[in-house]
Parts: C-alpha cells; sequence; structure tokens
C-alpha cells in the first residue's frame, strides 16, 4: 500500500512538473510580452498623441500662414484688448472667430487649443482651476526658451497648463519678417492619456489571463495522457520487478511511435525473453540435476569397487611379504642341505630339475606382477585423465551458458535504454526526476539480471572444469579394476605353483640329504636364485604397497567427484529456488 500511494505521489509530481515545466516559460513568456505590449502601446499612445497634436498645431498655422516664412502679422492691442492676425481681428472686441474655431476642435477632438501672442495666452480652450479661461496667462520657462527663444518646436508628455498635467504641443509663429511673435499650442489633458493606457493594459492582461488559461488547459490534458503512458511503463516494469510475467501491456502504449512507446515495447520484450530463457533454464536445471544423480550413483559403485581392488591389493600385499619370508626360509634350508649332501646324484639330479621349474614359475610369477604393476602404471594415467572425465556435461553447461549471454545482453540492452532515458531526463532537468527515477529503476533491475546471470555463468563455468572428465575416467577405472582381478588371479596361481614346486624340492632334499655332497656347487647356485626370489618377492610386496596408494588417491578422487555431483545438485535447486521468483504461467 505505501509503495502504490507513493507512485501516485511519484505520477503526481510528475504530472505537477511538466505542469510547472510549461507553465512557467508560458508565465514568463506572457509577462514579458504582456510588458512590451503595455510598453509599446505607451509609446504607441503617446507617438499617437503627439502626432495629433502635431497635426493640429501645423493645421491651425497652415490656416493662417501667408508665405512661407509664416504669417504677415500677429499683433495685441492691450487698451482695445483685441488680437490681430494678417490684419484680421480675430478675438476680442466683437470677434470670436478664432475662440469659436478652438472650441469645436475641444469639443469634436478633445484637444484644447491657444494661441500666444509673445509668451501671453490671447485666444484658448484651456480652463484654469477657477473655472474661466485661462487667457492672459504665461507660458512656462521652459516653453519660452525653446520655442519663442530657440525658434523649436516643443512637446511634452507631463506639462503644467493652467494647474493641470496636459500632453502638450507648441509650435513657433514668425511673422513677414522672420520674428517670432507667437506660438500654437494644442494639448490633450494626460487624465485621458492614462485612462486610454488603463484600457489597453487591460485588454493585455485579459488576453494574457486567456492564454495562460488556455496553456493550462492544453498543458494538463498533455501531462495526463503522457503520464498514463509512463504508469503503462511502470507498471509492467513493476511486474517485472516482481517477478510476474503473465502481465499484459497497453496495446495503446505499445504502438506510440516515440521514446514512451520504445520504453513499454522494451519491458514487453524483456518480459517475452525472460520468460523464454527461464523457461529453458528451468530445463537445464532438471537436466543437471538429473546428470548429478547418475554422477553420484557413478561414484559411489565406483568407490565400491576401488575399495575392493584396495583389499585385494593389500592382500597381495600380504602374500608377497610372506613369500619373500618363506623363500628367505627356503635359502637357510639350502645352506644347511649344501652341508649334508650325499652321494645321490640321481636325486639331487630330480631336486635340480624340480628347482628349474621353480625358478620358471618364480619367473612367470615377476613377470604377473610386473603386468600388474603396468596396469598400476595405468590406473595412474588414467587418474591423470580425471580432468577430462565430464565433458559429456559441457554440451549442458553451453547450453545454460548461452541463455546466460542472452540474460546479459538483454540487461545490457535495458541498462543503455536506461541510460538513454537518464540523459533525457536530465535534459528535462527538474521536470525529468520522475522520468530519471523510472530509468534509475530498470538501470538497477539491468544490474542484478546481469549480476544473477555473471553468478550462473561463474557456476557453470566452474562446473564445466570440474566434471568435464569424470565419465570417460570411470569407464577406464572400470576396466583396468577389472585387468587388475585378472592379474591378480593371474599371480595367485603363479604363487600357488611355486608354493607347490618349493614343496617338493624340499621333500626331494629330504629323501637325497645323506646323498647331496658332490651337489653342494649347484646347491649354491640354487641358494643365489632363491635370493633373487626373495628380492623379486620383496620388489612385489613394495610395488603392492603403492598400488595400494594409488588406490587411496583413486578413493579420494571419486569422493571429490561425489562432492562436486552433490554440489551440482546444490546449484541446481539453488537455480530453481531462484527462477521460482518469476511467475511465467
Amino acid at each position: 500500500m505505501e509503495e502504490k500511494t507513493a507512485k501516485k505521489h511519484g505520477n503526481r509530481g510528475f504530472k505537477t512538473s511538466m505542469l510547472m515545466i510549461a507553465l512557467i516559460p508560458m508565465i514568463i513568456v506572457t509577462v514579458c510580452l504582456t510588458l512590451t505590449s503595455i510598453v509599446m502601446q505607451e509609446r504607441a499612445l503617446k507617438q499617437s498623441y503627439k502626432d495629433r497634436l502635431s497635426s493640429v498645431d501645423a493645421m491651425l498655422y497652415e490656416q493662417y500662414k501667408r508665405s512661407a516664412d509664416g504669417v504677415e502679422s500677429l499683433t495685441y492691442d492691450e487698451s482695445t484688448d483685441v488680437t490681430t492676425m494678417n490684419g484680421e481681428q480675430i478675438a476680442g472686441g466683437d470677434s470670436t472667430k478664432m475662440e469659436q474655431q478652438f472650441d469645436t476642435y475641444k469639443k469634436n477632438y478633445d484637444i484644447d487649443c491657444t494661441l500666444f501672442v509673445g509668451d501671453t495666452r490671447r485666444v484658448t480652450s484651456v480652463v484654469g482651476e477657477d473655472g474661466n479661461k485661462a487667457v492672459g496667462t504665461q507660458a512656462s520657462s521652459e516653453v519660452i526658451s525653446t520655442v519663442l527663444q530657440g525658434g523649436q518646436e516643443y512637446s511634452s508628455e507631463n506639462t503644467k497648463v493652467a494647474g493641470k498635467s496636459y500632453f502638450v504641443y507648441y509650435t513657433p509663429i514668425k511673422d513677414g519678417t522672420g520674428a517670432i511673435v507667437g506660438m500654437f499650442f494644442t494639448g490633450i489633458p494626460r487624465a485621458e492619456y492614462e485612462t486610454a493606457l488603463k484600457s489597453a493594459m487591460a485588454t493585455m492582461l485579459v488576453i494574457a489571463a486567456i492564454l495562460l488559461v488556455l496553456t493550462i488547459v492544453i498543458v494538463s490534458l498533455l501531462a495526463t495522457r503522457i503520464t498514463n503512458f509512463i504508469l503503462d511503463a511502470d507498471k509492467a516494469n513493476a511486474q517485472i520487478a516482481e517477478g510476474n510475467l503473465t502481465f499484459e501491456v497497453n496495446d495503446k502504449a505499445m504502438a506510440r511511435g516515440d521514446e514512451l512507446g520504445e520504453l513499454v515495447r522494451n519491458a514487453d520484450a524483456l518480459r517475452n525473453k525472460l520468460t523464454e530463457v527461464i523457461g529453458k533454464i528451468n530445463g537445464k536445471a532438471a537436466e543437471i540435476k538429473d546428470s548429478a544423480a547418475t554422477m553420484s550413483e557413478s561414484a559411489r559403485t565406483t568407490e565400491e569397487n576401488t575399495q575392493s581392488v584396495t583389499q585385494a591389493v593389500g592382500e597381495i600385499a600380504t602374500g608377497a611379504t610372506s613369500q619373500a619370508e618363506t623363500v628367505q626360509e627356503g635359502v637357510e634350508a639350502i645352506g644347511e642341505i649344501v652341508t649334508s649332501v650325499g652321494t645321490l646324484t640321481e636325486e639331487v639330479a630330480g631336486s635340480d630339475e624340480k628347482a628349474s621349474d621353480m625358478a620358471a614359475s618364480s619367473d612367470q610369477m615377476k613377470a604377473s606382477f610386473d603386468e600388474l604393476k603396468e596396469a598400476m602404471s595405468q590406473t595412474e594415467m588414467s587418474l591423470a585423465e580425471v580432468a577430462d572425465a565430464m565433458k559429456a556435461v559441457d554440451s549442458y553447461v553451453g547450453e545454460v551458458q548461452e541463455a546466460v549471454t542472452a540474460i546479459d545482453s538483454i540487461a545490457g540492452q535495458t541498462n543503455l535504454l536506461s541510460l538513454n532515458a537518464s540523459i533525457e531526463a536530465a535534459r528535462a532537468g527538474e521536470a525529468g526526476k520522475g522520468f530519471a527515477v523510472v530509468a534509475e529503476e530498470i538501470s538497477h533491475l539491468a544490474d542484478q539480471s546481469k549480476e544473477s546471470a555473471g553468478s550462473i555463468a561463474e557456476i557453470m563455468n566452474h562446473l564445466s572444469d570440474r566434471s568435464s572428465s569424470a565419465v570417460k575416467t570411470v569407464d577406464q577405472l572400470t576396466e583396468i579394476i577389472n585387468r587388475q582381478q585378472e592379474i591378480s588371479g593371474s599371480a595367485q596361481e603363479s604363487v600357488e605353483s611355486v608354493s607347490a614346486a618349493i614343496a617338493d624340492v624340499r621333500d626331494s632334499f629330504a629323501r637325497t640329504k645323506d646323498e647331496c655332497d658332490n651337489i653342494r656347487t649347484k646347491c649354491n647356485a640354487v641358494n643365489d636364485t632363491m635370493s633373487s626370489l626373495s628380492a623379486i618377492s620383496e620388489q612385489n610386496a613394495a610395488s603392492s604397497e603403492e598400488t595400494s596408494a594409488s588406490m587411496e588417491q583413486v578413493n579420494n578422487t571419486v569422493t571429490d567427484i561425489k562432492d562436486l555431483s552433490a554440489r551440482l545438485s546444490s546449484i541446481s535447486e539453488e537455480l530453481n529456488e531462484m527462477l521460482a521468483y518469476f511467475t511465467t504461467e
């Protein structure tokens, strides 16, 4: 439950992050555009006001100009309060021509007009703070300096006129001599400009708000859709992480042609490949377990046989030792015979023939023991080939290694995809953290799969090294043991023949002991032969002991094979336990 809650929070965080990614730049852009638009609107409005005022100023001036230099004349008679332009009375007395014209401009265009004679207002539509027209008031010093003294036009965005702030425009008036005799004024109250500016700002703010609302709605829909696809990929990866390979992937997510669709398709491909590989590994693990059981049974049988061989070799060694002692006693007896041989030449000759037969039997026994020694040498060579005995298991190990290679390849591809996803998430910055978590979990899963594959590969390599020679060596060992049994039987017969011959010789010497003095020299030769026979018996006894030691080594090797088969069975069970984590049906 906590994991699901964390995932929900993570999803909401991702969706919120996407909204922030889209909204923050949009808000910044909207604010910048709004401020820029307001500034531009303000500039345009100011320029519009300036153009309107300058146009009216120019129109008034053109209306009264009589030459390129300006008007013919402009005068004010203080005594009569009459203003005359171009010889025509335009204000004061009975004339209200220019005053009516200025009032018309104000009514129709909201523009105040003023005619200055010198620096004093003589005709104006501007109303002062007392409610009367501001006739007779003077211009500011800045206007006087710029227009009347400098002969330049003057404009301002905020100039006090009769106590009010105005947009103003002043144009100098020249007479026929080129002298500046007055100026035209046009102005719009700044309050009107501020009202227009506020209206424009309000319009821009409304447009910006509408754009933001539309952006929020569109981005929210896109974020929800993308989040749903990410949830599909996350669910697939979560199912794989939990060992469930029987889940179904959303077809719409699979059909996407972008990175999200690729992520879902890769998760589905990983699920399918894991199912296939796990099925193969399960089958091979069962085969390994059966092979281990067979190898264990073979090792047990071989151990029993080698114990029997060891016992037989021990008995042969005991017999050879006993034979050496008996031969030594015979040598001593022959020495006694030498001192007591008599005159019975025929009996001595018969005894010599029997001694020759005994020598032949002894030679046959030596040859038999030589064969036994050679057989023991072959046994040692066969034991050296134990390392090659388990090649039959290599075929199973090879198939498992192929499966491990496939898992390792899939883990590498998943890790590469996770790296690409991490890079894309890093490019996304703060907004890609949620996506980076998914990529990191995929990377961890790929690393775990790769570590498990490496562990399995290491176990299979160890198994291949230890078991590759067992089968062949066990077969050869069986043949050698059979041959040793045959040689042991032959040696036993030879020993029995020697024993019988020696018994006959002893009987013959007993019958002829009083008559064998004349064959002392031949008895000495027999004495030497018996000494050689004693040495051979001792050598055979030593060889038997070496063979017994070799059989002990065989027993140790067979014990190692039993331990190896037990380890192999344990590995198979461990594989089954590891693979049981995944549900494929």
